[in-house]
């Protein structure tokens, strides 16, 4: 795992010294190890730099940039390929021969033999440099889920590249705010799959290739993996034989993903998702597993006993850290810091607790992101199948606007994607237009197929799960220079569960039925019977308490910057201090907005 960036400058202006600048902003990626490769020619400059986290081959003959032997191709590669053992042996059999035991080889072997075939061979997590000299092409990939980030920017003969966006700042791009993806992260709490918040950084989507034809300057874009059309792949909708084909790609998923040469451990909420992962690692282990659970002060939130009761029955060595609400608050007030964008989540606030503990004793954690997207986990769906026929025959009225803004902007909903957009939503799109003037079209959202639960799924799975969740967890693990791996999102697993058919995985309309199913053959079902309540903190009261002061003093009569209407912000802020219903979620947006202004505007 680690921090990479690069650029090739056609105008040639760029040096090494910022090339290493750019790197040293990722440092927190990769204590272990760091390198740079630097060439100039009569074409082009071409920079390639990796922060690198020692996981599989600890020594330094994994270190990257990785230069071939022939040296005709330049590696730079932040993630893991899981099944790399096996790539190894098919290499070795036709005689390549290594000089490490680490995975960067053997995915550098791969591109020499395969080329770009190799996207379809491997398995793993991903985003990766690769510097052609035969092509004469500079090739980047992010893997298919969008595990691993990666930003780019191509301007006047400059492209670069980097891990987080704070790296490409050292190459003097200019920077504007892209309203357009301000208005999807008002909406949303997250931005889009394409963009950032600023217009001229852009990020690789999940399977995405970008190729740099360093002769023309052409760069050209492609997928190389999409998820199967729902019902092209399902041999049987026989529960029974569901049920054991997810339990069986569950177990691989899992289980690939321990493979490392540093020490792991499992992050464990005390839901069905985490006490899966962490029963079927157990099983597979000779000795007790480490496992970490952040607690509350607050009963109402805390799964710390929940947690400790599953661990002690899968005999692991529980770690548990009660977060003090003076250390959450702290954190909050921070955390701008630790993103390079405006952070909607408040779970981010627990897991940096969570990691910065875990971190005294693993170098790697597994988390279970996904299984709410995979197998039906949020109410928010079942809400959505069963009110948007009623809503969407409602009269267009401005009597709604009056009696709520939301019920007006679910009334208007045009799809059953686009009502459960709605119910999810911060702000509706006529608030987002008092808050961005001139008025700014919130993006399309993206087209899916399947049945409507399916189509929910698939929506989550392309935009919310990679860049509100899968973000959230790269930026706080390796903000503290932790390895996080998501043990439920294989490719293989990801593919087969959106085959299954609504009437079997939300069968009884039971939430995650089938993840149920398979939890019970290592779990008591008592144990997993507890309400969940998230691996969150309580947002809404510490808003209206602890930092009603500390709220107002960042939100009144603000602009934030120049990036939304004070007059507006001050009517959200009066509306929420006055305890008008459901206001505290667009004040939590709005406040994480100035959080990570103040360190990124403020500063400039």
């Amino acid at each position: 795992m680690c921090g990479i960036t690069g650029f090739i400058d056609f105008k040639k202006n760029t040096s090494l010294a910022t090339l290493k600048d750019a790197s040293l902003q990722l440092s927190h990626r990769g204590t272990d190890y760091n390198g740079d490769f630097y060439n100039t020619n009569s074409n082009h400059t071409i920079g390639l730099s990796s922060r690198r986290l020692a996981i599989i081959d600890t020594s330094v003959n994994g270190q990257q940039p990785m230069v071939s032997t022939c040296g005709n191709y330049v590696l730079i590669f932040n993630g893991t390929i899981y099944n790399y053992k096996i790539l190894r042996e098919k290499l070795t059999a036709l005689n390549y021969s290594f000089r490490s035991n680490s995975d960067t080889e053997v995915l550098l072997a791969c591109y020499i033999t395969w080329g770009k075939e190799t996207l379809n061979i491997i398995n793993g997590v991903f985003a990766f440099c690769i510097y052609d000299k035969i092509e004469n092409k500079i090739i980047i990939a992010r893997d298919n889920l969008g595990v691993k980030p990666l930003f780019y920017s191509y301007n006047n003969n400059h492209f670069s590249f980097a891990s987080e966006i704070k790296a490409l700042k050292s190459y003097n791009i200019e920077l504007s705010i892209d309203k357009k993806s301000l208005a999807f992260f008002l909406k949303n709490g997250y931005f889009p799959n394409h963009s950032s918040i600023y217009k001229n950084i852009k990020k690789v989507k999940p399977a995405e290739i970008l190729e740099l034809d360093l002769t023309t300057q052409e760069l050209t874009k492609n997928k190389f993996w999409q998820i199967p059309e729902q019902g092209s792949l399902l041999k049987s909708t026989n529960e029974d034989e569901i049920i054991k084909k997810s339990h069986e790609l569950l177990k691989h998923s899992i289980l690939s993903r321990t493979v490392a040469d540093a020490k792991f451990g499992v992050l464990l909420s005390g839901g069905i998702d985490s006490a899966t992962t962490a029963a079927i690692v157990q099983e597979n282990s000779k000795v007790p597993i480490e496992t970490f659970t952040i607690g509350f002060e607050d009963d109402n939130l805390d799964e710390s006993a929940s947690a400790r009761k599953i661990a002690e029955h899968l005999k692991t060595n529980h770690n548990e850290y009660i977060l003090t609400k003076k250390e959450a608050l702290e954190t909050i007030k921070c955390i701008g810091r630790v993103y390079d964008e405006p952070m909607g989540d408040s779970g981010a606030i627990a897991l940096y607790a969570a990691v910065n503990f875990a971190k005294e004793k693993v170098k790697v954690l597994l988390s279970s992101e996904g299984g709410d997207e995979l197998f039906a986990g949020y109410q928010s769906y079942t809400f959505a199948k069963k009110w948007y026929p009623v809503f969407k025959f409602l009269p267009k009225t401005n009597l709604l606007k009056f009696i709520h803004p939301k019920i007006s902007s679910l009334s208007s909903s045009n799809s059953v994607l686009d009502f459960y957009n709605n119910v999810n939503a911060y702000f509706t799109n006529e608030e987002i237009d008092k808050l961005i003037r001139p008025s700014i079209d919130v993006p399309a959202e993206m087209s899916s197929n399947g049945d409507d639960l399916n189509k929910l799924l698939f929506f989550d799975i392309n935009n919310y799960l990679p860049e509100d969740l899968l973000m959230k967890a790269d930026r706080t693990c390796m903000y503290w220079g932790v390895e996080n791996r998501d043990a439920l999102l294989d490719k293989e697993l990801v593919s087969y569960a959106n085959q299954i058919p609504e009437s079997v995985k939300l069968k009884n309309n039971v939430k995650k039925y089938i993840l149920k199913e398979i939890a019970y053959q290592y779990i008591p079902k008592a144990l997993l019977s507890q309400p969940k309540k998230g691996f969150s903190i309580p947002v809404e009261n510490w808003l209206k308490t602890d930092l009603k002061d500390f709220v107002i003093t960042e939100l009144k009569d603000s602009s934030i910057y120049g990036l939304v209407d004070k007059t507006m912000v001050n009517f959200i802020l009066n509306q929420f201090l006055q305890s008008k219903r459901g206001y505290y979620r667009k004040i939590w947006i709005l406040l994480s907005l100035k959080l990570w202004a103040n360190e990124h505007l403020a500063k400039k």
